[in-house]
């Protein structure tokens, strides 16, 4: 790292202990975004025992151990990561660490047949489905087992999202939870097997989605029950132009 840079920033902040062992303690500030790193020497050897990383809504906590030389290289085996404050564990353990190995470049190479898991009902290959433009955001009427309702279109959401109370009223099973990070707080986030459903002209098989309690705040905030939202994994699917 440049020492003279003008985007990171490098203090030694003083010795903590981690499991019983002494170590430097190294903070990291940058000036392109308000994270903040803590990286943890092991004072003996100078391995790399632990980093946290913390974010504005976030914090990582990541223990190494079980170092061992890889061509001549000394590697962790084992990480445990913590995420707070939902308090999510990842356990990771690597098998063997390997290094400028040859790739196949066909990895690389666009499949042959994408997999459709959706048809344009009138047999084109483009439709046009009417939408609603409500303080500036895109709402879309979506219809499920006979059931039409508004999903809010966001091309920020990871993946397809449905009200877990309304999931319950489609008589869907809940499966989880697991605890996760949301704009109100901590939430339990479940995944269920969306059944078929269809957008004007277009009809998409069953997929699995996540389902959280979101249905209360846009009825609380906007006065409009929706019971959705359509992320990455639609989008995806097309080209999408919004007039």
């Amino acid at each position: 790292m440049d020492p003279n840079s003008s985007h990171f920033t490098l203090t030694l902040e003083g010795i903590e202990k981690v499991n019983n062992k002494n170590c430097y303690v190294v903070k990291i500030i940058n000036q392109i975004n308000e994270n903040i790193q803590l990286d943890y020497y092991n004072t003996s050897n100078f391995y790399l025992v632990k980093t946290v990383l913390i974010k504005p809504d976030m914090e990582q906590h990541t223990v190494y151990s079980d170092f061992r030389a890889v061509d001549s290289v000394i590697q962790p085996f084992r990480e445990i990561a913590t995420i707070l404050p939902t308090g999510e564990k990842q356990v990771i353990e690597y098998t063997k660490y390997e290094s400028n190995i040859e790739i196949d470049p066909a990895f690389f190479e666009p499949p042959h047949e994408d997999v459709e898991d959706f048809q344009f009902v009138k047999g084109a290959s483009a439709e046009d489905i009417p939408c609603e433009f409500i303080e500036n955001h895109i709402y879309l009427p979506v219809n499920i087992n006979g059931r039409e309702e508004l999903w809010v279109l966001d091309c920020g959401a990871s993946v397809t999202v449905i009200d877990s109370s309304y999931a319950v009223e489609l008589g869907l099973e809940l499966e989880g939870p697991i605890k996760g990070q949301g704009a109100s707080g901590i939430l339990n986030f479940y995944f269920v097997t969306l059944p078929s459903y269809t957008l004007k002209g277009i009809k998409f098989k069953e997929q699995k989605v996540a389902a959280i309690p979101m249905r209360n705040l846009f009825q609380k905030y906007l006065g409009l029950d929706v019971v959705g939202i359509l992320g990455y994994d639609f989008l995806s699917r097309f080209i999408t132009k919004i007039d």
